[in-house]
């Protein structure tokens, strides 16, 4: 990120089971260059979303309009759209991208990011499940949908390929391919 500031931007992930840190670790976050949010792991963490280990956080993201990428698992008691909702409702000047769209859980996601304008539905993985794009942009719009690659664990070859082969219009693909991060990511640009 240092030898191409104007290339990349990175999350800064927050482990809550460090929380008598965590004041510190925002301290560092606010001096760092090139961050432009947090990411929860929850599921790896094993503390849900709405856990007050992960308030301090929320609330700096909340102050500072950023975006939270959280790890979303359909009915995991960790982030499930249902508690991810939660917080978006109570933080509503963050911007809260579900990854993986609460994969399996895909109605309650859809949903969820239809209902709150700082919701997103994140694609990676979620996009091999055959009718799920179309599914997504038919019901939240593709203007609610951003593609993602996880790298290193996915190859986004077949995930653009998906996008791209999936039934919806060329709009519908500029908006997830890049038009929905490059407007999230211009306020860290």
């Amino acid at each position: 990120m240092k030898k191409y500031p104007d290339r990349f931007k990175a999350y800064w992930v927050i482990n809550p089971n460090y929380s008598e840190e965590l004041e510190d670790e925002i301290k560092r976050f606010s001096e760092a260059e090139g961050f432009v949010g947090f990411k929860f792991l929850s599921d790896y963490h094993r503390h849900p979303v709405t856990s007050p280990r992960y308030e301090l956080a929320l609330k700096y993201a909340n102050e500072h309009k950023l975006l939270v990428l959280l790890h979303t698992w359909g009915y995991s008691p960790y982030d499930s759209p249902t508690l991810v909702e939660k917080i978006a409702v109570k933080y509503p000047n963050a911007t809260f991208l579900m990854g993986h769209s609460g994969y399996g859980e895909w109605e309650k996601a859809i949903q969820v990011a239809r209902n709150n304008p700082n919701v997103y539905l994140e694609l990676t993985a979620a996009y091999a499940v055959n009718g799920v794009i179309e599914w997504m942009v038919g019901e939240a719009g593709s203007e609610k949908i951003l593609f993602g690659t996880d790298l290193p664990w996915f190859d986004p070859h077949y995930g653009i390929g998906c996008v791209i082969f999936s039934r919806i219009t060329d709009e519908d693909r500029h908006n997830i391919l890049h038009r929905n991060a490059e407007r999230l990511l211009q306020p860290f640009l």
